[in-house]
């Protein structure tokens, strides 16, 4: 979607805890707003908005604060921002870690607010929801998503990445057992 210039407004990474779920959305965000990717959807790594973001000091890198109290009145404040263009880059990304907030009966307010915006968003704003159970989402937050699935890789292709970066055969398959 990256290379044809074509991603999808709203994303729904669902998977194990600590798979990478939310490095995969700081990725996407770099790859929108790198100022010299190599290939499309690329990002350098070294542009001045890689390096913000990298260094976690992107003003249109948004992460949403998923605590449960306040929660309707943090999505209208949110809502207020995203009235207006990125601040900085081509494009803004908000992140909802944990979006399994959501489906606590105390969080359906902030999300009902946010369904218009998550289906309809201003030009150049993607969202991500980072959830461990999208079956634990309310059905009107999936249906807005396009959901990618994560899971842990095989082992041949972990100890394949570990021997790619230098380390010998006999560690690579050990490390890769245990990740």
């Amino acid at each position: 979607a990256l290379a044809r210039g074509r991603p999808h407004h709203a994303y729904l990474f669902d998977g194990p805890e600590g798979i990478g779920k939310a490095t995969c959305a700081r990725a996407l965000f770099l790859a929108l707003n790198c100022e010299a990717p190599a290939a499309p959807g690329d990002a350098c790594g070294a542009c001045p908005s890689c390096l913000k973001a990298l260094s976690g000091n992107h003003p249109d890198f948004i992460r949403f604060d998923m605590t449960l109290a306040g929660l309707a009145d943090q999505a209208e404040a949110l809502l207020r921002r995203l009235a207006f263009s990125p601040h900085e880059g081509r494009a803004q990304l908000v992140v909802f870690d944990p979006a399994d907030q959501f489906s606590a009966p105390t969080a359906a307010t902030a999300a009902n607010r946010l369904l218009k915006t998550l289906e309809e968003p201003v030009a150049n704003t993607y969202f991500v929801l980072v959830c461990t159970s999208a079956q634990g989402l309310l059905v009107t937050l999936r249906s807005r998503t396009q959901r990618l699935r994560f899971g842990p890789l095989h082992d041949d292709i972990v100890a394949a990445e570990l021997m790619r970066r230098g380390h010998d055969e006999a560690t690579a398959a050990r490390v890769a057992r245990l990740s």
